[in-house]
């Protein structure tokens, strides 16, 4: 859609008929709307020309509907749809509100209306079958909404109006498909639609949408919808300009739908170009994505996650965050998995380095070390927690009547308030449904994406039967003594120190080390860490085996496992995005 900052100039003469208070045959929440005209009583225009329009009014319980949708946090809109009844020829089509001042006197229409908004679409051979939706939000600031006193449509060909719907509101478009018809919608300001279906205007968008962290934010999101496709089909790649970014997003058989939120962009109320691929976008919609839980209370951070890939993530303009310390988002693939990312690593350690020794660290599991011992220590530069490790630790809390920091206690919020964690009758914790991981913006740009692969795939691990038991067959399959390299690589580095007798830990982390790179680059990631005086020292024997056997093992793993996660989910070893920018 592309919207017009100014509004449009519309300056006509209105023909009233005798039938200017009759009822419509249109029906609007229960109720038949008001005629102000011959062509509004059958909602039908059949001469193009001067008295190609038709003017509607609302009954007061209309617009009382109307009202409280306007005045809530999502926003209101009125959509008109609209069918053509030119033959072998196309016609223009045009939709605007009424207020009180186009009035003289109740349903007595002033003879000449001047400048407003409005939606104008021409239909051309783009649009599917004859059919048109157009959609115009209501106007609304800080003191209120402006509610429309009814509509009007007018067209340069013979049409009818099918019906006239109250929405939630939003911007840009959608192609329709079977009888469903192609919808253009603008914000307050209007506009004329695009109907290539190659550009979404969002730069009015503002005057509808709030991006800042109070009661009244609705935190709207790009909604980019892709025609289903055959699963035999390669993924394609749909490539997007926005906000001065190029975005790429990869179609899977598995994925249809794709979150954009705008707190994801410096710019957010840009407009948006399909590049590439275009045939395959089924809609482009800026909408609300969620409630108003995603502001955040009186408290030190957010308790409900914003939706997106984790390809958006890792250039989330930290000045968007909702708190200083941190952004909680929900992974759009795998709906349970949480990410946390940080500010830095002191801020991480204070959630998770207690939580770290608890359930990986070999010689303190199941410990709850001390405030003084979590200051000191640093933890991993990255975290990953399942359901029942995280009940475990609370539980462990609460029996041991142990005093937990204000990030840990945030962080049990959080847990509960998303159903990860469940709290019993007596107090204690027992696993719900997910997990979490974590990074940290003080880990630099390439550590940031190998940690974010690293972690993503271990939520993947907590969060699906089918993948564990893909892991366990090639973890079985593995070579024994590349198998010894890895376990002991884990148990003697400092910085790891996992504990070896855990056989899930184990093949967790032989799944997320496996998988964490591109196929391409894992034989030289094992050679090259094979050769670490480090790893010399500890395992030469082992090491010089990788190194002679230029890590055979770890290839033929990955490529099992990449093969698994490419057919099922559209992802990769070394990429588990499929929006990047």
């Amino acid at each position: 859609m592309r919207i017009k900052i100014s509004c449009l100039i519309v300056i006509f003469l209105v023909f009233i008929s005798s039938c200017s208070h009759q009822k419509s045959r249109l029906t609007f929440c229960g109720e038949r709307l008001v005629a102000l005209n011959d062509a509004a009583k059958s909602a039908t225009v059949k001469t193009p020309g001067k008295k190609s329009y038709a003017y509607f009014a609302l009954t007061e319980r209309q617009r009382n509907q109307i009202e409280e949708l306007a005045l809530s946090d999502d926003g209101g809109a009125l959509k008109v749809t609209l069918v053509n009844l030119k033959s072998g020829g196309d016609s223009e089509f045009s939709y605007g509100f009424l207020y009180e001042e186009d009035f003289y006197k109740p349903r007595r229409l002033r003879p000449v209306l001047d400048k407003r908004p409005l939606v104008t679409c021409g239909t051309g051979s783009p649009l599917c079958g004859k059919k048109v939706s157009l959609l115009l939000c209501m106007e609304r600031d800080d003191s209120g909404a402006r509610i429309p006193q009814g509509f009007f449509v007018h067209g340069t060909g013979p049409f009818y109006v099918e019906d006239f719907s109250l929405e939630e509101a939003k911007i840009g478009f959608s192609k329709g498909c079977h009888d469903e018809a192609p919808l253009f919608a603008a914000g307050p300001g209007g506009g004329d639609a695009d109907t290539s279906f190659l550009t979404a205007d969002f730069t009015g968008a503002e005057d509808v949408f709030s991006l800042r962290g109070n009661v009244n934010s609705n935190f709207p999101a790009i909604e980019l919808s892709l025609f289903k496709k055959d699963s035999s089909i390669e993924s394609d790649t749909v490539r997007i300009s926005y906000a001065g970014e190029t975005i790429n997003v990869r179609h899977p058989a598995s994925r249809d739908d794709f979150s954009m939120p705008l707190l994801g962009f410096s710019s957010p109320f840009s407009v948006m170009r399909i590049d590439s691929n275009a045939d395959c976008v089924k809609s482009v919609l800026l909408c609300k994505k969620t409630d108003a839980a995603l502001a955040v209370p009186e408290r030190s951070g957010p308790l409900l996650p914003i939706t997106t890939d984790p390809g958006l993530i890792f250039e989330w303009p930290q000045e968007n965050w909702r708190c200083r310390d941190y952004e909680l988002f929900r992974w759009e693939s795998f709906p349970s998995v949480l990410f946390f990312d940080f500010a830095d690593y002191g801020i991480q350690n204070s959630f998770f380095t207690r939580l770290a020794y608890f359930v990986e660290k070999a010689g303190y599991k199941g410990t709850l070390v001390s405030d003084d011992f979590v200051r000191s220590k640093h933890g991993y530069n990255a975290h990953d927690y399942k359901a029942d490790d995280l009940a475990r630790f609370f539980t462990a809390a609460q029996k041991e009547n142990f005093t937990l920091n204000d990030s840990e206690l945030l962080l049990k919020d959080i847990l509960l308030f998303n159903g990860i964690i469940v709290r019993e009758a007596d107090g204690a914790f027992s696993a719900g449904n997910g997990a979490v991981i974590s990074i940290s913006r003080q880990s630099l740009g390439y550590q940031r994406r190998t940690l974010l692969a690293h972690e993503s795939w271990h939520g993947i691990y907590f969060t699906d039967e089918e993948f564990r038991d893909i892991v366990f067959a090639a973890y079985s399959l593995f070579d024994e003594m590349s198998m010894d390299f890895l376990k002991t690589y884990w148990e003697t580095q400092p910085t790891l120190a996992y504990d070896r007798s855990d056989e899930y830990l184990m093949r967790n982390e032989f799944m997320a080390y496996i998988l964490q790179s591109p196929v391409s680059s894992v034989a030289e990631y094992w050679v090259s860490h094979a050769k670490w005086n480090s790893v010399q020292r500890a395992e030469k024997r082992l090491a010089d085996y990788v190194i002679a056997t230029e890590a055979q093992a770890f290839v033929d793993a990955v490529n099992l496992l990449s093969s698994y996660t490419m057919d099922r989910w559209g992802i990769t070893a070394g990429r588990v995005t499929l929006v990047s920018r």
